[in-house]
C-alpha cells in the first residue's frame, strides 16, 4: 500500500507542474534565505569609550589595511630612482651650428664690406644670445675665424656638456646618496648612475669654464682680451641636457604602485576584540571600524537586496525555459522539480562547506584558498547532465558559480563554472562506470590549468609559490571527489526520483539481467525479436544522435509483458497447430495482446527499471491497429449477426511514442516482426518493405508526438535498410562431397 501510495506521488509530480509551483516557491525561499549574509552587531564606539560587554568578531575576516599599505607604497616609491634624460642632440645643434658660422665667416674673410661685417657680428649674437662689441668681434676677424679658435670654443662648450649640465633650480642634489636613472637620448638607453657629483648645474659650469680654461683648452690663448671673449662665448653656448623627467619617474612610481601586494591582517572568527570594561584602544577601534564597515546594516541591506534581485532573474530565465519546454514536452514536470530540489540543495551544500572552509582557513593562513578549491561544486551539474539534459546541466552551471560568486568571491566562482562547462562537455558519451571516475581525473587536471591561470590573474603573491602549488593539488582532488561523490548519489537520486541514468541503464542492458534471463526461457522467441529490435534501435538512434543506449536497453524490455502468456504470440509457437487464438473469438486475442503492456509495466515497476523504461513499454505501440483480429472480426461479423465492430478494440491504449527513442523502437519492433514474412529478402526489396511500413505508421499517426523530423525519419529508413540486409543477407551455397567416403587430408 505504501508503495502504491509513493508511486501515486511520483506520477503526480511528474504529470502535474501545477503541484511544483508551490514548491518552486519554497525553493526560492530557502535558496534566498541560505545566500543572504548574516545580521550585523553594533560596533558603534569611539576612542576611548568603555566598552560595555565583551566584543568578538561575528566571522573570519580579512581586513585591507589601507594605512599599512599606503605607508608601504611610500617605501618603495621612494626608493624608485628618478629618471633623468640625457639629450646628446642638444650638444650636437651647438656644436653644428658654431661650425657652420666659422665656416660662413671663413669664406668672406676679408671682410671689405662694413655691412657684411655688421650682418655677421648680429649672427654670432642670435647665435650666443648675448652682446657683442665690435672690437670683440674685429679679434675674431683678425684671428681669420681660424679653425684653431673654433676648437678652442668647441673643446671649451663640450667638456661639461658632454659629462650633462642641468638647469640651475634642478634638485638632483637630493639624489646624491642614491643615485639617479640616465636615459640616453635619443636611443633610450639607461644607466644607474650613484655617483651624481659629474652632474653640473649652468651657473657652475660657467664659472668653472671661466676657470678652468686653461686645463680644457690645454691652450695659453693670448692676447687675454680674446682668451676672455672666447670664455664669453662659451659660457652663453653651453645648455642644460640633463632634464628631469617627472613624467616617467611618476609613471615607473605608479607601475610599482599597482605590483604592490595589499596589506591585509586577518580577524578570527569569536576573536575578542575588545572585553567589557576596558577602554576602546586605537588598534581595537580600527578592528572595529573594519568590521563595522564590512558587516554594516546598510551594507548587507544592499547585499540582500541585490541579491534577491539577481537570484529572481535567474529563476525567472529559468521559470520561462521550464514552461517552454514543459509545453514542447521536452521535459516533465518532476525534471522541474529535480532541478529545483538539486539547486536548492547545492546551495545549501555550499553554504555549509564555505562556512567550514572558512574556519579551516583561518588555521591555516598560508593557503586560505586551499579548502575551498576542494568543494566538488561540478557535482549539481553532472547530476543534471545525466538525469535530465545539458541544457539544464548549463543552467545549473550558472546558478551553482552565482551562489559561489555570493558565499566566497570571483576567483570561485570562475573557478566552478570552468569546472562544471568541462563535465558537461566530457560527460557527453559515458558508455561504462570506469568512465566517469576518468573523467574525475581529468577534471583534476583541468583545475589545475584553471587554478594557475587564476593564481596568474588574482594571487597577490608569487604565482609559482608553495601556496599555488598546495591550491594545485586541492584542485586535483577536487575532481576525484566529484567523480566519486557522484557515483556514490546517482544511486539514491535514482530511487528517490525514478530516473535512468546511463549508469543503471548499463547495468539494465547486461543480458545476465534476472529479468531478461527469464524472458529468454519463457518466451525465446520474443526474447530474440527483442535482441534484433535492439540492434535496429541502437543503429539507427546513433545515427540521429538520439540516446542510443536507451534505445537498445529500452528495445530489451519493450516486450517482456508476453512472459505471462509466451504461446499466445506468434514468435513463440512453432506449430501452427498450437495456435492457442484458433480456440478463441478476436475480441479475447485482441485483448490478450493488449493486456502484455500493462503487465511489462507491472514487471518493469516489480524490477525497478525506471520510468524511462516504463514509458517505452507503454508507448511502443502507440495507438496501433491489431489489423489482423480486426479483420477476422469484421469477416466473422459478416457471416453472422450485424452487430457493430469497435475498432477501439482492436486498438492498442497508447499513449503514442512521446521520444524519438520510443519512436524508433515501435518502428523497429514493426519491421522486424514483419521483415520475417519476406519471401526473398533482397536489399531492394528490404528497401520497399521498410519505407512502406514506415509511412504507413506515419499516415497512421502514430509519430505525431515524438518529434521525429522527415530528414530523420529518412536517416532511420536508410539505417534499418542497412542492418535488415546485414541480417538476412544471402549465403553461398557450399557444394556437396561427391565421395562421401573420401576422407578429407587437410
Amino acid at each position: 500500500m505504501n508503495l502504491n501510495k509513493f508511486d501515486q506521488y511520483i506520477f503526480n509530480l511528474k504529470n502535474s507542474f501545477e503541484i511544483n509551483r508551490v514548491i518552486l516557491i519554497i525553493c526560492f525561499l530557502i535558496t534566498y534565505f541560505v545566500l543572504i549574509p548574516y545580521l550585523p552587531t553594533n560596533y558603534n564606539y569611539k576612542f576611548g569609550d568603555i566598552a560595555k560587554s565583551d566584543i568578538k568578531s561575528p566571522k573570519n575576516l580579512t581586513v585591507y589595511d589601507q594605512d599599512a599599505t599606503k605607508e608601504k607604497i611610500k617605501r618603495l616609491k621612494e626608493n624608485i630612482f628618478p629618471v633623468y634624460d640625457f639629450d646628446t642632440e642638444i650638444l650636437d645643434n651647438i656644436k653644428e651650428k658654431v661650425s657652420l658660422y666659422f665656416e660662413k665667416c671663413r669664406q668672406n674673410i676679408p671682410i671689405k664690406d662694413n655691412n657684411i661685417r655688421i650682418q655677421l657680428r648680429k649672427e654670432l649674437e642670435e647665435l650666443c644670445n648675448c652682446k657683442i662689441r665690435n672690437s670683440e668681434f674685429r679679434m675674431l676677424e683678425r684671428k681669420k675665424f681660424s679653425e684653431d679658435i673654433e676648437w678652442i670654443l668647441m673643446k671649451l662648450i663640450s667638456h661639461y656638456m658632454e659629462k650633462g649640465i642641468v638647469s640651475n633650480n634642478s634638485k638632483i642634489d637630493v639624489y646624491k646618496n642614491r643615485g639617479v636613472i640616465i636615459r640616453l637620448l635619443p636611443s633610450n638607453e639607461e644607466i644607474e648612475k650613484k655617483d651624481i657629483y659629474t652632474f653640473y648645474k649652468l651657473n657652475i659650469v660657467k664659472k668653472l669654464i671661466q676657470k678652468n680654461y686653461i686645463a680644457i683648452t690645454g691652450h695659453y690663448t693670448k692676447p687675454y682680451v680674446l682668451r676672455r671673449f672666447l670664455t664669453y662665448l662659451a659660457t652663453h653656448l653651453v645648455q642644460p641636457n640633463l632634464h628631469y623627467n617627472k613624467i616617467e619617474t611618476e609613471k615607473r612610481k605608479n607601475e610599482i604602485e599597482k605590483k604592490v601586494k595589499p596589506v591585509y591582517y586577518i580577524i578570527k572568527k569569536n576573536e575578542i576584540i575588545v572585553r567589557e570594561g576596558s577602554p576602546i584602544t586605537k588598534e581595537s577601534l580600527a578592528k572595529l571600524n573594519a568590521i563595522k564597515k564590512e558587516r554594516n546594516t546598510g551594507s548587507l541591506i544592499r547585499k540582500c537586496i541585490s541579491i534577491l534581485i539577481l537570484l529572481f532573474l535567474f529563476s525567472f530565465i529559468i521559470y520561462q525555459i521550464f514552461l517552454k519546454d514543459l509545453a514542447m514536452k521536452l521535459i516533465s514536470a518532476r525534471d522541474v522539480l529535480f532541478f529545483c530540489v538539486v539547486i536548492t540543495f547545492s546551495a545549501v551544500i555550499l553554504r555549509i562547506l564555505t562556512n567550514i572552509s572558512y574556519l579551516l582557513s583561518s588555521s591555516f593562513s598560508d593557503v586560505p584558498m586551499f579548502f575551498y578549491f576542494l568543494i566538488p561544486s561540478a557535482i549539481t551539474t553532472i547530476l543534471l547532465k545525466i538525469t535530465v539534459n545539458e541544457k539544464y546541466a548549463f543552467a545549473s552551471s550558472i546558478f551553482v558559480s552565482f551562489f559561489m560568486y555570493i558565499l566566497v568571491g570571483p576567483v570561485m566562482m570562475i573557478y566552478s563554472l570552468l569546472g562544471s562547462l568541462y563535465i558537461i562537455l566530457r560527460t557527453e558519451c559515458c558508455s561504462e562506470r570506469f568512465t566517469f571516475i576518468k573523467v574525475g581525473f581529468e577534471l583534476g587536471t583541468f583545475n589545475l590549468l584553471a587554478i594557475l591561470g587564476l593564481s596568474i590573474l588574482y594571487e597577490q603573491q608569487d604565482f609559482l609559490s608553495l601556496s599555488t602549488g598546495i591550491n594545485i593539488f586541492a584542485g586535483i582532488i577536487n575532481g576525484i571527489f566529484t567523480s566519486t561523490i557522484f557515483l556514490g548519489i546517482i544511486p539514491i537520486v535514482e530511487i528517490l526520483f525514478r530516473y535512468t541514468s546511463e549508469l543503471r541503464l548499463l547495468e539494465l542492458g547486461s543480458l545476465e539481467h534476472p529479468l531478461l534471463q527469464e524472458f529468454s526461457k519463457k518466451a525465446p522467441g520474443s526474447y530474440q525479436h527483442s535482441i534484433l529490435v535492439g540492434r535496429l534501435s541502437e543503429s539507427a538512434a546513433k545515427e540521429i544522435g538520439a540516446n542510443s543506449l536507451l534505445a537498445r536497453v529500452g528495445a530489451y524490455f519493450h516486450d517482456i509483458g508476453k512472459i505471462n502468456k509466451p504461446f499466445y504470440f506468434i514468435e513463440n509457437i512453432s506449430n501452427n497447430k498450437l495456435n492457442k487464438h484458433n480456440n478463441i473469438t478476436p475480441n479475447m486475442s485482441a485483448l490478450i495482446l493488449i493486456s502484455h503492456v500493462k503487465e511489462g509495466v507491472e514487471l518493469a515497476k516489480k524490477y525497478k527499471l525506471g520510468d524511462e523504461i516504463v514509458d517505452i513499454i507503454k508507448q511502443h505501440h502507440g495507438t496501433s491497429l491489431i489489423k489482423f483480429f480486426y479483420k477476422k472480426a469484421l469477416e466473422i461479423n459478416e457471416g453472422d449477426s450485424k452487430q457493430d465492430i469497435d475498432e477501439k478494440n482492436f486498438r492498442y491504449p497508447g499513449p503514442k511514442p512521446k521520444t524519438k527513442e520510443t519512436g524508433i523502437i515501435m518502428l523497429a519492433d514493426v519491421l522486424e516482426a514483419s521483415s520475417r514474412t519476406l519471401n526473398d529478402p533482397t536489399p531492394a526489396r528490404i528497401k520497399g518493405f521498410v519505407k512502406n511500413m514506415i509511412e504507413a505508421i506515419l499516415n497512421d499517426g502514430q509519430l505525431d508526438e515524438c518529434r521525429l523530423t522527415l530528414k530523420e525519419l529518412t536517416t532511420i529508413r536508410d539505417s534499418f535498410v542497412n542492418t535488415l540486409t546485414s541480417i538476412y543477407h544471402h549465403r553461398i551455397e557450399y557444394p556437396k562431397d561427391d565421395k562421401p567416403n573420401s576422407t578429407n587430408k587437410n
